[in-house]
């Protein structure tokens, strides 16, 4: 939100092009396309002052791709956590209406990724190839696998709590062509899925 501009007014764009999608609101919130930072060199953000391009008044962010170079180079990143570094408080009203336990929220998070560049021709041509792997798997107070088998009875397994999955990969290939002193061609493809799973779980009672 921005000079009191609505939640999602505001443009996500990837190298220029917007990432938003064309339905509803189609603001800054509203995207089907998740960004491979593996694949970023910065990030551009516009809070005022934008150019006739923009057709709204929020925020306005640009991601600008990594390139190739004459020097053939990594990139790198690798982040995990799990609820061993999680806080487990729960609040005492919960623990008295639903026989909540304290336990941790999180299972885990994590963020894998490498990025490989280097020249097709020296001065003149370029690659840039990536792959990353991210999500994060939280719990679900108090709700857990059924043991069961019979249809309409639930008997909880406490050993196998459910959990919320969010996971995403992309894979990506640019190539960069200097057609010109000013002027660069630049041919991009990205595999991209991923997936908001059982983001309903909630707390239930014992």
């Amino acid at each position: 939100i921005l000079h009191g501009s609505r939640g999602d007014d505001g443009r996500t764009n990837w190298d220029g092009m917007n990432t938003n999608v064309f339905f509803g609101g189609a603001g800054g919130q509203q995207r089907t396309y998740y960004f491979n930072t593996v694949a970023t060199q910065e990030v551009v953000i516009d809070t005022g002052g934008a150019n006739a391009e923009t057709e709204t008044g929020g925020t306005n962010v640009n991601m600008v791709p990594r390139e190739g170079s004459n020097r053939f180079s990594v990139y790198g990143l690798a982040t995990y956590t799990d609820k061993r570094f999680s806080a487990k408080a729960v609040p005492s009203d919960l623990k008295t209406e639903r026989n909540i336990t304290d336990q941790s929220s999180l299972k885990q998070i994590y963020d894998f990724g490498v990025g490989v560049g280097g020249p097709i021709r020296q001065d003149k041509a370029w690659f840039y190839a990536t792959s990353r792997n991210w999500g994060a798997q939280n719990f679900g107070a108090a709700v857990f696998e059924d043991s069961d088998s019979v249809l309409h009875t639930y008997t909880p397994d406490l050993s196998r709590q459910l959990y919320a999955d969010t996971y995403f990969a992309d894979r990506s290939f640019r190539v960069t062509w200097q057609a010109a002193a000013k002027h660069k061609i630049n041919q991009e493809i990205h595999l991209q899925h991923g997936c908001s799973c059982e983001l309903g779980i909630g707390a239930g009672a014992l």
